[in-house]
């Protein structure tokens, strides 16, 4: 996510609340995206995530995660 138009996106999920990354073939999610504190909605969907996003949890001001059509194996059920 490095290049200008992510920056962008990220100085917007940052305003909003609310970021999308989905569909871009990631295998996991990007770091910076966990520095966002004010984080409600994360929209990951039709990528290629594989593991359970790891700090996810720890991100108190989530309420909605969209992760479908990853090729995840197994989830977090604590966040279920």
């Amino acid at each position: 996510m490095g290049n200008k138009g992510s920056k962008i996106h990220l100085e917007t999920a940052q305003k909003t609340g609310v970021c999308t990354i989905a569909n871009l073939k990631l295998e996991e999610i990007p770091p910076e995206i966990f520095k966002i504190s004010m984080l409600r909605t994360l929209d990951a969907s039709n990528n290629r995530l594989a593991r359970w996003p790891s700090g996810i949890e720890r991100m108190g001001m989530m309420k909605m995660l969209k992760i479908g059509n990853n090729r995840l194996t197994e989830i977090n059920v604590s966040m279920v």
